[in-house]
Order: structure tokens, then C-alpha cells, then sequence
């Protein structure tokens, strides 16, 4: 069981993104003006705590992850997956491997996805689809063998007539 994250991170100035009216809601009780928005902001905050200064995501069959920050991302997906137990793993299952590390942000699938879209070992060593340079086309005869001479019964010069056997 994870109980803290694999990789830490120490940075000093972060842009505003999607933690700060969480944080500010978790820790003073600040509210947005709007009914609706803090109404959406109070049932999305349910879902976090604030442990020690860190946000963390509060989950059902999961222990608690480390919200980061969107300055923080692009070295975690990095670490986790081209760092030393990195082996290039695809998007979907790497968005997975962040969250046994203990890591969440909203768009974890997506980044992850274009992370590895832009990798360009991934890229070299991908295996990729063997689809047909051209579209196949559909036999549109009714009787698709009959240019080789087979019908249903077999090839037409077998077909033996009942006039020349008797």
C-alpha cells in the first residue's frame, strides 16, 4: 500500500489552477459569489482534504492521492514513465500507474495520452496497425465465382448433362 508519494516535489512559485478555490474553500471557508458556483464548489470539496498543507483526493477503494498542481505534472508523467522503473507504458496505463503512485489531477487520462503521443521512443518502437494501404471493396456480383467457371455445384466442366450419359 502506497503511503507516500514515490517521487516529491519542492516548488516555490505556482500559476493559479483548478486546487486554489478548493484549498481556499478547505482552509478559510471562502465561497465564490455565485449561488451556483459555490454550491458546486462545496460538493466538489468533499471529495479533498487538506493534510499537513497538501491537498490530497479522498477516494472509496483507493487511499488518499496527491492533488498536483499543473506546473508539477509534466515532471511526474516523465518520471513515472520514462524514470529508472520507467518502460514506456501506454497513456491509459500510465494514467493508472500515476494513481498507485499516489498522484491525481483532473486531466491525468488526457495528459497521460498526449504525453506518450509525444514520446519519441514510444513513437520509434510502437507497433503499429497493419491496415491496407486502400480500402477493401466488397464483391458486388451476383455470382462471384462464375469468372473462374465455379458455380454452386463445382467448376462447370464437371457438371456432366443427363442427355450425353444415357
Amino acid at each position: 500500500m502506497v503511503r507516500e508519494p514515490a517521487v516529491t516535489l519542492h516548488l516555490s512559485r505556482l500559476s493559479p489552477s483548478w486546487l486554489d478555490p478548493i484549498t481556499s474553500f478547505l482552509e478559510n471557508g471562502k465561497l465564490p459569489d455565485d449561488e451556483k458556483d459555490a454550491k458546486k464548489l462545496r460538493r466538489e470539496a468533499a471529495k479533498y482534504a487538506i493534510i499537513q498543507g497538501h491537498l490530497f483526493r479522498k477516494g472509496f477503494s483507493q487511499p488518499l492521492l496527491k492533488c498536483l498542481h499543473p506546473d508539477q505534472t509534466n515532471y511526474v508523467l516523465r518520471e513515472i514513465h520514462e524514470g529508472c522503473c520507467g518502460h514506456h507504458i501506454g497513456g491509459k496505463a500510465l494514467a493508472r500507474k500515476l494513481i498507485r503512485a499516489g498522484y491525481y489531477w483532473p486531466s491525468m487520462m488526457a495528459d497521460s495520452k498526449e504525453f506518450v503521443r509525444k514520446c519519441v521512443k514510444c513513437q520509434e518502437n510502437a507497433n503499429f496497425h497493419k491496415a491496407p494501404a486502400s480500402e477493401l471493396s466488397l464483391l458486388t456480383s451476383s455470382r462471384p465465382f462464375s469468372q473462374w467457371g465455379v458455380d454452386s455445384w463445382g467448376p462447370s466442366w464437371l457438371v456432366l448433362d443427363k442427355s450425353s450419359t444415357s
